[in-house]
């Protein structure tokens, strides 16, 4: 968990080259939705599932007019409807590269739209319900009695996504995000029980759909890069 005591300070390392002479790179953001369990979800019913439950907010840096970076935490609560306790939650860090689709490729060419593209690779740490119901007296999933040296477990991820964007004013943008996370294994599923009693792991996945703004920082007598071609 201490590599999410390093965010304030990679972000604040981040605002120290928020600006060029030719147009602003930093932008901060954050959005909230849905995260809908994708697989393994053979124990559970999707429907259930689907709720809006994440969150995420982060900074983007832009090297060029069309290429960036974003570095951002999102928290993501997968929970059955109608029983809180039954669930998982994860904590992920990631790291994206972002793609200015519309002004490379020329569509959308208004002066308040944009689509981003966006790839990269996070950690998450899930805290499955059925570790801390044993923790505290319960019972673990399939019965199984074993010694429990952490109380999450850990997870590789590959992300990829679009992102639209509407630009509200010089400073504010509204945005609205499809994410697909890949899970590269994982022992415990979306209700936060084990999957395998002989503790298979499955590769997973879910979506993310949400809604969010970017905060546009910089010198106010140039454009953000998001924005250099619009007119």
């Amino acid at each position: 968990m201490k590599i999410f005591y390093l965010i304030p300070l990679l972000l604040l390392g981040v605002l120290s080259y928020s600006q060029t002479k030719n147009f602003n790179k930093l932008s901060l953001e954050a959005a909230g939705g849905f995260n809908i369990p994708i697989t393994p979800t053979s124990t559970i019913d999707i429907a259930d599932y689907t709720i809006p439950r994440h969150l995420d907010i982060g900074a983007r840096y832009a090297f060029t007019k069309n290429w960036s970076l974003k570095l951002y935490y999102s928290r993501d609560r997968f929970q059955n409807k109608m029983l809180s306790e039954v669930g998982v939650t994860y904590h992920r860090v990631s790291i994206e590269a972002y793609f200015n689709l519309s002004q490379k490729l020329r569509i959308l060419e208004t002066s308040r739209f944009n689509i981003l593209t966006h790839a990269g690779v996070g950690i998450t740490y899930a805290y499955p319900e059925a570790i801390e119901r044993f923790l505290n007296g319960g019972r673990f999933t399939y019965g199984i009695v074993r010694n429990f040296p952490k109380e999450y477990e850990r997870i590789g991820n590959l992300i990829v996504g679009f992102t639209p964007q509407y630009i509200l004013s010089e400073r504010w943008v509204l945005t609205m995000d499809t994410s697909m996370v890949f899970n590269r294994e994982q022992q415990y599923g979306y209700d936060g029980e084990l999957l395998s009693q002989n503790w298979v792991k499955e590769r997973g996945a879910f979506l993310n759909f949400s809604l969010g703004v970017q905060h546009l920082l910089g010198n106010g007598h140039d454009r953000h890069a998001d924005w250099l071609e619009k007119r």
